[in-house]
């Protein structure tokens, strides 16, 4: 167990940018379609286009000119993200299971 632990956190450690950069875009992409949800409410399509560039320049932001790392959080919210993004994809695969079963 601890030998797949190491290997993964090695993993991690030599791209943390690229999944810093997933999960940063994931978060803001969602903060800001919750957002403005309201403001776009006639114009769906609108409303992602504007949350994905809001969440891809904030993401792009947050890790170039801050060089943050997620890792300096700690294991214990690492697992917290890791569990958040789980958690939204078997949504996703609930929704559309239910949609494609009716």
């Amino acid at each position: 167990m601890s030998l797949v632990f190491s290997s993964l956190l090695n993993i991690y450690l030599q791209y943390y940018q690229f999944f810093d950069f997933i999960v940063y875009v994931i978060l803001f992409t969602s903060i800001f379609k919750v957002a403005l949800a309201d403001f776009f409410k006639k114009d769906p399509p609108t409303l992602v286009l504007v949350a994905t560039i809001l969440g891809l320049y904030l993401s792009l932001y947050w890790e170039v000119q801050l060089r943050y790392n997620l890792f300096e959080l700690g294991p214990f919210l690492l697992l917290v993200f890791f569990f958040i993004i789980v958690a939204a994809i078997a949504r996703k695969f609930i929704k559309f299971s239910e949609k494609s079963f009716k």
